[in-house]
């Protein structure tokens, strides 16, 4: 199914970048996306964090101690969760789209960013990452 999911993301260009992963893939898989560079994940980390302790009001939902939450969020290796998708998409004005390995043709979930019900989708980026199990790879086109 691997090499099956592999060779349909091939086949539309995108190729998967990997990581070291460590609870730090989807830093990574976004810093590779966005920068370039996997190696700027802390500073990828930095900003989401830092987006999400500025506006808390659009990502708290039910988390109980939002503030420990975020404070939490700043260690390195602790794993990202659909908050920081939500504010990754929000900062860099992207859709997400997230696949797993039963589809290389359509997202298994897609993240929009907050504000796009003011432009149209033609005008954002779109960034394609790919889950498997625990772990995140960019999907580079």
């Amino acid at each position: 199914m691997k090499k099956t999911f592999l060779n349909g993301m091939r086949n539309r260009g995108f190729i998967p970048v990997d990581n070291i992963g460590g609870g730090n893939c989807v830093f990574m898989s976004l810093a590779e996306l966005v920068f370039g560079d996997p190696n700027r994940f802390e500073f990828m980390r930095y900003m989401i964090v830092h987006r999400l302790q500025r506006f808390p009001q659009k990502y708290f939902h039910k988390t109980i101690n939002f503030s420990d939450y975020c404070n939490n969020m700043f260690t390195y290796c602790k794993p990202a969760s659909p908050k920081e998708l939500q504010a990754a998409a929000d900062i860099f004005f992207a859709i997400i789209e997230c696949y797993s390995i039963e589809d290389s043709t359509e997202p298994a979930y897609i993240i929009y960013p907050l504000r796009l019900s003011k432009v149209s989708a033609e005008q954002v980026n779109i960034l394609r990452i790919w889950t498997h199990g625990p772990h995140c790879v960019a999907l580079v086109d």
